[in-house]
């Protein structure tokens, strides 16, 4: 357990529980099986935290404002909130210091239609004053979160929601506006599971505008849209991450517009639709250690300088995957490949590219050329060309080599700022020479 220190949370403590709540109200927040009402004020809702037994569950006033002026108490227990659409937000008074809203240090927290707004430091990439954490929730336990807006958070690490060692779920919530250095709107470094929410509008001054991830993450359902990174415009992952059914829209960053995977990733159903890099991988970039599985996902009008669909780095198999109307300022309109590529029942169709591969590029940056199979799929109508640099189908040539020499996680990966990513080993550059 990394308890947060609770200073400040335990002087505001002291001042509002005196305020009159009664009695009867502490045992009442007490009991595991009635909800205690919180009237609407942040004295109730701070004496209510504090005094909650293990296994309440705490229902707050409909579509009240608690408006803080300091964190409120850190949970320690199993604890639930029904928020009834009521907002928390720090106050937005001049002189209000930053603070992380809420924070999980052990047990499990279940929210549930509640709202949380300017949590954290107030501008963009600051860090707290007690180093990382997220904005709204800092979350060390297991948080489950239910429906309710996360917007205009700001912090350096998970704008709206840093989950540290802890678990993750997040059900029906919408992220909007929210700003960090990694994770605009949630970072990742244990387990996460998010369905069907909305990330729209998320900044990141470095890697995942809507969420940064270096753990494991499941992500099903919902939208990414204008959410904006240096990496990874909607999403950011090193180690393990499975999307499904996702649509990533309009997102932007240096590399990966839409998605940047450094991991082992699979990406079934959704569509990648006008997400833009500035640099390669309009829709998807596939890093040096990145093995991208993509299933039944549409690329529609994705651009970058080099592969407007799709860039690949390392090893990616596509299929059922429909490309169409992709562009690239240099080379690979649909597909930028440059190590093992493997497409099956796809259509790469009316992609443009200004140099050259208007459907597939295959480079050698890296010595001989990147290995392209192609099954059951037409690369048809690209513009200048379909497929400049593939070879035709057959045995891989010189894959095994390949598969060798992406082999060397060594060393302690780091976020951007020298914070290391916890408990997981690094990808160390595998191949000299790169190409950007």
């Amino acid at each position: 357990m990394h308890a947060k220190p609770l200073t400040i949370v335990l002087s505001v403590v002291t001042a509002w529980a005196t305020v009159a709540l009664g009695a009867g109200f502490g045992q009442e927040a007490r009991a595991a099986t009635d909800a205690a009402y919180l009237p609407c004020g942040p004295a109730a809702l701070v004496a209510g935290i504090a005094g909650a037994g293990s296994g309440a569950t705490l229902s707050l006033a409909p579509h009240c404002t608690y408006e803080l002026t300091a964190a409120l108490p850190a949970v320690n227990q199993d604890l639930t909130i029904r928020g009834n659409g009521a907002t928390i937000e720090r106050s937005f008074s001049p002189g209000v210091p930053d603070f992380s809203i809420l924070t999980v240090n052990q047990g499990n927290l279940v929210i549930s239609d509640l709202s949380f707004r300017n949590g954290g430091s107030g501008e963009i990439g600051a860090p707290l004053a007690f180093g990382s954490a997220g904005g709204a929730i800092d979350n060390y336990g297991n948080l489950t979160v239910t429906g309710g807006d996360f917007t205009s958070s700001s912090t350096a690490d998970g704008g709206a929601i840093l989950n540290e060692f802890g678990n993750l779920s997040v059900r029906d919530a919408v992220f909007a506006g929210n700003a960090a250095v990694n994770g605009g709107a949630i970072e990742n470094n244990g387990t996460m599971v998010v369905t069907n929410s909305t990330f729209t509008a998320n900044t990141a001054t470095s890697l995942g505008g809507a969420v940064a991830t270096a753990g494991d993450a499941t992500v099903s359902g919902g939208t990414f849209s204008g959410n904006t990174a240096e990496s990874g415009g909607g999403m950011w992952s090193t180690i393990t991450a499975a999307v499904t059914g996702s649509d990533f829209r309009g997102d932007k960053a240096g590399l990966g517009g839409g998605v940047f995977n450094d991991g082992f990733m699979t990406f079934t159903g959704g569509q990648l639709v006008s997400d833009t890099a500035s640099y390669a991988g309009g829709g998807i970039y596939n890093d040096e250690f990145g093995e991208a599985t993509v299933t039944g996902t549409a690329f529609l009008r994705n651009t970058a300088l080099f592969g407007g669909g799709m860039d690949n780095e390392d090893i990616a198999a596509l299929s059922g995957s429909p490309m169409y109307g992709n562009s690239a300022g240099q080379v690979g309109g649909g597909i930028y490949t440059d190590w093992v590529l493997t497409v099956a029942d796809s259509q790469i169709l009316r992609n443009v590219a200004a140099a050259g591969g208007g459907g597939i590029y295959n480079s050698s940056s890296f010595g001989p050329p990147g290995y392209v199979a192609l099954s059951d799929s037409a690369v048809l109508d690209n513009r200048p060309d379909n497929c400049e640099g593939c070879q035709p189908d057959g045995a891989p040539r010189g894959l095994g080599a390949r598969r060798a020499r992406r082999v060397g996680r060594a060393t302690i990966r780091r976020w951007p700022g020298g914070r290391p990513m916890p408990s997981f080993p690094a990808a160390t550059p595998g191949r000299p020479g790169a190409p950007r």
